[in-house]
Formats: structure tokens, C-alpha cells, sequence
């Protein structure tokens, strides 16, 4: 995957002013605080208007992690390390389960489009990563800032962030730019309506280009699959309970989440754990760096 390439314009530290900048420096940054929603609006308005080569997708989280120069990292999670580097039978390990996951899927599933959960990768990884059965090389974006703040900022006491990141033009359900080295996946388009959360949270997969296997893999960097490399904004939320007001309310876990009426929820907790059953230790508990 390529970084952004050129300038883009982003806003860097509290000033108040856009600039003209890089991906790189935005990523070294320490980001633009914001106080409120309509102050994440106001200023993810002015960088949409400002990078128009780019559509912005959006990710929240309650803390952010960096390399070992101080730079924003955003990796899927097959590829997260404690220690910013992967071990290759961890490697080995993690594709193992996402293999055998799909394996499990595509024969277990009975719902509608039954066939295409047998011949389509992406779908299969779509649902086992939405539902938490395994990683996969995707990492989960959205196109709803506030369904991104709402994860960042929901049951946590403290500081949040919230990363916006460009990708070329979305077209057809996976949009593809191969000179970026990047695919990006639109949940809705893809997914059957029996699952309802890729729905409710508008979601985007985004990961590399071409999706190449495990060995393909090995030739690779870990940095190159850092979708930070897209990165054009970063706003910090320092106190997520003022963050939201009674005109701005965020989505609850419930909302975002709906098992109670998603049937895909029971079916895929029964494939986690037929996983769980042959891989106990499951992806080795890393963190989310």
C-alpha cells in the first residue's frame, strides 16, 4: 500500500488554521483537539472541502498507538504486534485460523446468498471480522463520523481519537485502486440483510492490493500494510462525556451492535466457537497496536 502522495491539507496541533501538509507530518502530529461533536463536524468539513481528490472514511478508538518513531499506526489486526514488528509463525498462526474460519463458514452457512459465501474471500471476511470471529487483513472503517465517534468515545472515561483517512473514489461494492495498492469494501453492498451490523455501523473494509497469500506476504514490510499511510486527519477528543450534547446524542452499544436482532449474531458465534474449539488460543490476545 502506497502513502498519500503530494500534499494534502489537514490540521495540525490547536491553531484553528487548515494547512498544507503531508500524510507523514499528520501522522507525527499530535492532532487537532476538538470539544464536541459540532466541533468534529466543523472541522472534518473544511477537510473534506480541502481534499477533494479523497473520499473520507472514518475510524474511532479510545486510544491511539504509534511506532517506534512516534507516527500513528493503524494496522489491521492479523498484522498487530506488542513489540511493532511479526514474528512469522505468529504470521503462520493467525492466517491458520482465518483459513480454517473460512473453511467453517462456507460450510456451515445456510443463509441467503449461500453461494456467494462459497467463492467470495472478501465476503467471508467481511462477516468472520465483523462478528469477531478471527482477523483478517482488513481493517474496519465507516463512512458515518458518528457512528466513529460513538465507538471512540462509548463506555470510556477518557480521552478518544478519531482518524479520517482518504482513499480514491468509491464506485462499485469493492472499489479498487491498484496503483495505491488498495481495495475498499462497502459492507452494504456485500453483505446479506440478515446481518445487521455492518448495516447499522455503515461499514467499510479497506486493506491492501492485491490480497495476496501468506507467502505473498512475507515479501512485504510490516509498514506496508499500515493504513495509517492514508491518514488526513487525526482529532482528539479529551473528555468524552462532554463530547455530546442533547441535540448530538451518541449511537449506544445496543444500537451499533444489535444482537438481540440479528440472526447472523447467533450463527456466527457458533462458527467462533467451532474456531475456538481447534485454535483455543485463539490470535494470541495482542494488543491494538
Amino acid at each position: 500500500m502506497r502513502t498519500i502522495s503530494g500534499h494534502i491539507y489537514s490540521h495540525i496541533g490547536d491553531s484553528g488554521e487548515i494547512v498544507r501538509t503531508t500524510c507523514d507530518k499528520v501522522r507525527a502530529s499530535q492532532g487537532r483537539t476538538v470539544g464536541t461533536f459540532e466541533d468534529l463536524v466543523e472541522c472534518v468539513a473544511e477537510l473534506s472541502f480541502k481534499n477533494p481528490s479523497h473520499v473520507l472514511l472514518y475510524r474511532g478508538q479510545h486510544t491511539g498507538y504509534t511506532n517506534d518513531s512516534g507516527s500513528t499506526t493503524l494496522y489491521p489486526r492479523i498484522f498487530r504486534s506488542r513489540v511493532n514488528r511479526l514474528m512469522a509463525k505468529d504470521m503462520q498462526r493467525r492466517f491458520s485460523i482465518l483459513d480454517y474460519a473460512e473453511d467453517v463458514l462456507a460450510d456451515q452457512y445456510i443463509y441467503e446468498g449461500e453461494r456467494s459465501v462459497r467463492v467470495d474471500q472478501i465476503l467471508r471476511w467481511a462477516l468472520l471480522q465483523h462478528y469477531e470471529v478471527c482477523d483478517t487483513p482488513f481493517l474496519d472503517l465507516t463512512q458515518s463520523l458518528r457512528v466513529a465517534a460513538s465507538f471512540a468515545t462509548n463506555d470510556n472515561q477518557g480521552p478518544a481519537v478519531i482518524y479520517a483517512l482518504g482513499v480514491p473514489q468509491l464506485g462499485s461494492s469493492v472499489s479498487v485502486a491498484s496503483s495505491e495498492g488498495l481495495q475498499s469494501v462497502r459492507l452494504n453492498s456485500i453483505c446479506p440483510p440478515r446481518a445487521l451490523r455492518p448495516y447499522y455501523q455503515q461499514g467499510y473494509l479497506v486493506g491492501e492490493y492485491p490480497t495476496m497469500s501468506l507467502k505473498g506476504k512475507k515479501e512485504y514490510e510490516r509498514r506496508e500494510v499500515d493504513m495509517a499511510r492514508r491518514l488526513i486527519g487525526k482529532y482528539i477528543i479529551r473528555d468524552s462525556k462532554r463530547f455530546w450534547n442533547s441535540v448530538h446524542l451518541a449511537y449506544s452499544e445496543k444500537a451499533l451492535l444489535p444482537n438481540a436482532r440479528d440472526e447472523m449474531y447467533k450463527f456466527m458465534q457458533d462458527i467462533h466457537n467451532l474456531v475456538k474449539d481447534v485454535f483455543p488460543e485463539g490470535g494470541d490476545n495482542l494488543s491494538a497496536s
